[in-house]
């Protein structure tokens, strides 16, 4: 597991590591530091899991923390996914029988959160891992100059070199890509599931919004075809193109279409039709379903809670089927599209940037060894600059100190007192 000392790290690395802090630190201090100490509760200098759950679950954080702007924006989004049915955080932690039990329910939701921004998978987040990822989110690695050239560079191999061999292929850019989208689907079931067992002040379940949510925007998708992917993948065509940015000459919409095709399976969701439909006596399950819930005799509590309990479950069996394992692991046709792409789009001008012929073409793998051969990347240029720089303050210093001692100096023979 990943340390949090450099230890076990190519020089390569420490060096983008050491990148990155030094742009977070130079750029934004008094953020790059006060959001590590704001959760490093026992000063070893990473984050734990637990440090982390203790400081996002306290009840009234804001309140308590004079926060940086965007660390106090960042906190307020992550609490805001926690207010369900127009009821705060802090409201249901105030009505909580069993705190413990109250907060407990969160782990799993933060969970995947937490490993996201624990980019090496070391169990910790050490700071240039936050520092990365503030630099990323607040937009400062947008500048274009040399020096963010480089810091981005950095960090595509901090995030895509996961064995630090100072290479980037198609396999490993595929497998980075599937892990992210895996855990964010793991904190979308477990939001969901989360959300759909609170309850209002009468004790009832709130019908889950994803359903109103897909019937508003899929009025064209009925669950009679989950039996039938092609035909529920046909439907959905329109949106599956919107969410790749439209067509393309490198087909991404239909490598996605025969791998959805391939992996996708919704037995789940019509198991779990079939269920809500014998419990709620309905005999069909599309957009009249809402009606249906709303028009509920709430002084059955029970009997109205089964049934939206069922219906709840078809849309947690629905998401568990359309974000799958499988689903979410890159095709690898679609991740060499994509790095080609990326390559074409950012990592060819960083490289010109950085003084390669414009004539050359980087190639896949993206490797460091091409990167040093080819750009004015490599630290010796920085080395000297940054030895010409602080020999540069050291004079200025020397000279500052020397006119300080001579004013000094001056002031004594001129002081009749002396």
């Amino acid at each position: 597991m990943g340390n949090n000392s450099c230890c076990g790290r190519s020089e390569e690395r420490k060096k983008d590591i050491a990148r990155v802090n030094e742009y977070a630190k130079k750029t934004n201090p008094f953020m790059a530091q006060q959001v590590m100490k704001y959760f490093d509760q026992d000063g070893d200098k990473k984050v734990s899991f637990e440090e982390f759950l203790a400081v996002v679950l306290q009840r009234n954080v804001l309140e308590e923390k004079k926060l940086h702007k965007f660390a106090a924006a960042a906190h307020s989004t992550i609490r805001m996914m926690f207010n369900v049915h127009g009821k705060s955080f802090s409201d249901r932690y105030d009505e909580a029988e069993d705190l413990s039990a109250f907060l407990k329910q969160f782990h799993p939701i933060l969970r995947p959160l937490f490993d996201m921004l624990d980019i090496d998978g070391s169990g910790y987040v050490d700071p240039y891992e936050l520092n990365l990822i503030l630099t990323m989110a607040s937009g400062e690695n947008k500048k274009d100059t040399k020096e963010t050239t480089k810091l981005n560079l950095s960090i595509f191999f901090l995030v895509f070199d996961k064995n630090d061999d100072q290479g980037v292929e198609v396999a490993e850019f595929a497998a980075r890509l599937s892990g992210i989208l895996k855990k964010l689907a793991q904190f979308v079931k477990e939001l969901m599931k989360y959300a759909n067992g609170v309850k209002n002040d009468a004790g009832l379940l709130f019908p889950t919004n994803i359903g109103e949510m897909f019937f508003a925007r899929c009025p064209f998708v009925s669950f009679d075809m989950l039996n039938k992917v092609p035909e529920f993948l046909k439907a959905m065509q329109p949106m599956l193109e919107m969410a790749l940015a439209g067509r393309d000459k490198d087909k991404k919409s239909e490598i996605c279409t025969k791998h959805l095709t391939d992996n996708l399976n919704f037995k789940s969701t019509v198991d779990a039709v079939d269920s809500f439909k014998k419990i709620a006596k309905v005999a069909t399950f599309d957009k009249s379903v809402l009606e249906f819930l709303s028009k509920l005799d709430k002084n059955k509590k029970d009997e109205a809670n089964k049934i939206i309990e069922a219906y709840n479950a078809v849309f947690e069996a629905f998401v568990s089927d359309l974000l799958n394992d499988a689903v979410l692991t890159m095709p690898t046709e679609l991740a060499k599209v994509l790095l080609e792409n990326f390559v074409t789009k950012e990592i060819q001008p960083a490289y010109v940037q950085l003084g390669m012929s414009a004539e050359k073409k980087v190639p896949i793998p993206i490797t460091r060894k091409f990167m040093l051969e080819n750009t004015k990347f490599d630290e010796k240029d920085e080395e000297k600059n940054a030895e010409g720089s602080s020999s540069s303050s050291a004079a200025t210093k020397t000279v500052e100190k020397e006119s300080s001692s001579s004013s000094s100096s001056d002031s004594i023979k001129k002081d009749p007192t002396a």
